[in-house]
């Protein structure tokens, strides 16, 4: 194609978004900055005239910005921006203020606040009256320097298209720092769990229906991965003012040349795989993916779909109170009655079958319990009753948005590795895999009207993809984490999970290199 066509085209592109947002100013105003354009809010009206001659450059920049523009669906509803900018040494009083605004009829004494602790970007607050957490408000402080890395706009649009196709929570608001959205009842998953059959399939299924939302608008989507992780390149610190992080930086971590060594072999290998370009998540750890039961099976007690009971560590000051009362976490919010004995090992609390409300294990999660398997209850084979209703909903989508489909489920399954105590002998094996796959296709075929038979092949073609672009998304984390531990104010060791996710990228290379496409 000829530069004169391109730059048709391009000017094109742009006329068309004008006439498709000429009632969303904002959303114009971006999309021309996408372009390198220096545009006031006077001489950025929608007209036909406002276009100035585009150079090659700015051509192929509305190409991509156009390929990755998420369209947010006609009659979506408006999130409306608050004034107002939570402070990180002192958050309560911002949090009172949007409150105020989103729940208007609850008294500001008696809201209470409960920090989440499991995020290492973000910051979150769950907010509610009361002595059970049935509507809680989640606020959500955005990282320091996070802006330098997460498109914050995209995320918004992200989250009303997901909302929209009834994949997302409500999003009640965005503020100067943050934003605010409904806190969705059920359990955070743990590495453990993902690896279920009767869990997977879920996941898979979900991951499916965001894969085949319709969000582009008519244009063919193109992937912005490169453009990232070159951006996230661009950003990675050469020096620490720490010697001891420093000295780390320099002895643990690739140099600079052969990071960018490796990020222009990535891009020339990847690119030529066929994965389809999709609507991904793009960071689906155990973390974000939360399962509920079905309504109308929450008056029955079950065990969760894993082929083991699930335990938790209790405090020692509570190991002899143990058969007077549930553990403090949980007694005020329900009666769990003869469901919660203390038969396992010593300091250990099993469930025999699982309370009326799942959420309650979430919350006794949420309060820095740690779930594990107990070893004295797990049975040698699939549980007696394995729950095969209820739903898994994903949450966090700053990194979401068009992407090789392939990239999604490669990252995903690095994810089996877990994150606090990263363990890659857990990453799936093959078997898993085409299982895994295999549900998957079945899901994606039947949410784009492809019906639901898939062929060897197909999952074939579709195992060598995910496992070469797993490598992709450890680069990706990679260079993430490196510039995480120059900004963020988190307390994790983002500098020692930069060095396991390229050790991990290196060590893998050869082994998935050597898988072919079959003919």
């Amino acid at each position: 194609m000829c530069w004169l066509t391109q730059a048709w085209l391009a000017r094109k592109s742009i006329i068309t978004l004008q006439r498709q947002q000429n009632n969303d100013t904002h959303q114009y105003f971006v999309a021309r900055l996408r372009i390198g354009e220096d545009c006031g809010a006077q001489s950025c009206t929608p007209s036909y005239s406002a276009v100035p001659p585009a150079t090659r450059e700015q051509q192929q920049r509305a190409f991509t910005a156009m390929a990755n523009y998420i369209h947010v669906p006609e009659g979506a509803p408006v999130v409306p921006k608050l004034d107002v900018t939570l402070d990180e040494h002192d958050y309560r009083a911002g949090a009172l203020k949007l409150i105020k605004t989103l729940r208007p009829h609850w008294k500001p004494s008696e809201v209470k606040m409960k920090f989440f602790t499991d995020g290492i970007t973000n910051k979150l607050i769950g907010c509610y009256v009361g002595g059970s957490m049935q509507d809680v408000v989640l606020v959500r402080v955005y990282g320091n320097k996070t802006e330098l890395f997460v498109d914050r706009e995209n995320e918004v649009k992200s989250f009303r298209v997901l909302q929209a196709h009834r994949c997302a929570p409500r999003l009640y608001c965005t503020f100067n720092n943050g934003l605010c959205y409904e806190f969705l009842q059920g359990v955070a998953l743990e590495p453990e769990h993902i690896r279920s059959p009767a869990m997977f399939r879920h996941i898979a299924r979900q991951m499916a229906k965001y894969h085949a939302i319709h969000a582009h608008n008519g244009w063919v989507p193109q992937s912005d991965l490169w453009l990232k992780m070159s951006k996230f390149f661009s950003l990675v610190p050469t020096h620490f003012e720490d010697p001891e992080k420093d000295q780390r930086l320099s002895s643990e971590v690739p140099s600079a040349a052969c990071l960018r060594e490796e990020m222009i072999w990535l891009q020339q290998n990847l690119s030529k795989l066929g994965s389809p370009v999709v609507l991904c998540h793009n960071d689906l750890l155990c973390k974000n993916i939360i399962y509920n039961q079905q309504e109308g099976e929450s008056n029955k007690p079950h065990q969760l779909p894993f082929s083991h009971s699930v335990c938790f560590p209790i405090p020692p000051c509570l190991r002899l109170d143990l058969h007077r009362k549930p553990p403090w976490h949980l007694h005020r919010a329900s009666n769990l009655g003869p469901h919660w004995l203390a038969n396992g090992p010593m300091g250990m609390l099993c469930d025999v079958s699982l309370p009326k409300s799942l959420h309650l294990l979430h919350r006794a999660i949420a309060t820095d319990w740690r779930c594990s398997v107990c070893p004295a209850r797990t049975p040698p084979g699939p549980s007696r009753r394995l729950l095969t209703r209820g739903n898994v909903k994903f949450i966090d989508y700053e990194y979401a948005g068009y992407n090789y489909q392939a990239f999604d489920i490669g990252n995903h399954f690095n994810e089996f590795a877990g994150l606090n105590e990263v363990d890659y002998t857990l990453y799936p094996g093959r078997e898993l895999q085409l299982q895994w796959l295999r549900a998957y296709l079945e899901a994606y075929k039947e949410y784009k009207s492809q019906g639901t038979q898939v062929s060897n092949t197909e999952v074939e073609v579709l195992y060598v993809q995910v496992n070469r672009f797993a490598l992709a998304s450890h680069f990706f984390w990679g260079l993430w984490a490196l510039i995480q531990a120059q900004y963020s104010t988190i307390d994790f060791d983002f500098l020692g999970y930069a060095v396991l996710r390229f050790s991990q990228y290196f060590k893998m290379k050869p082994e998935v290199t050597s898988l072919h496409l079959p003919e």
